[in-house]
């Protein structure tokens, strides 16, 4: 009499993912597929490990599943960055019942929308007083997403703006004018 013990045995495609730098909002996902070499079906868990339920940035579509002898799951991984300049690294076991664990490592980091203006400072020169001079600032917004602008301005005061809010498309820009009217 003879008997051959049979254990799952199944390997993660990738180990380490790196989502680099990605606009706060936006999301991205990867794929990591788990193989089961064995001639048994693996059934599988996959837990966050250090994790103190925070940080939401990375997860997956699945935590558990079965794969068939010889067969392959595959796992979506999602970063949707929520706080900018934060960096988010999770790691997750893989744990198979009665057969190995495997280890999946996730980074990314949060970047904020990059919005520039045209000048740091503004000259509006000599002006006499009950006359008035303009000048153009322009809000470039060099981002992939839509962002938003507000100028707060006193109403009796001796400058004026074009437009105090609105949205500037992605990869665009907006104009301004603002007038300097001494009194």
């Amino acid at each position: 009499m003879s008997g051959i013990g049979k254990y799952p045995f199944i390997s993660i495609s990738a180990d380490k993912i790196d989502f680099e730098s990605l606009t706060v909002g936006k999301t991205t996902s990867q794929n990591v597929t788990l193989r089961n070499y064995s001639q048994v079906k693996a059934q599988y868990t996959i837990e966050q490990i250090n994790d103190d339920g925070k940080d939401k940035s990375i997860v997956l579509n699945k935590y558990k599943g079965l794969i068939e002898p010889a067969g392959s799951n595959t796992i979506t991984v999602s970063f949707l960055p929520r706080i900018v300049g934060q960096c988010t690294c999770t790691q997750f076991y893989v744990k198979v019942v009665g057969g190995n664990e495997l280890k999946l490592t996730c980074k990314g980091e949060a970047q904020g929308i990059d919005v520039l203006l045209s000048n740091k400072s503004i000259q509006f020169g000599e002006v006499q007083q009950q006359s008035a001079t303009n000048r153009l600032l322009n809000i470039i917004n060099q981002s992939d997403q839509p962002t938003t602008f507000q100028f707060f301005n006193d109403r009796a005061n001796v400058f004026s703006f074009s437009k105090t809010e609105g949205t500037i498309q992605a990869r665009s820009q907006c104009r301004i004018i603002i007038e300097f009217y001494p009194q």
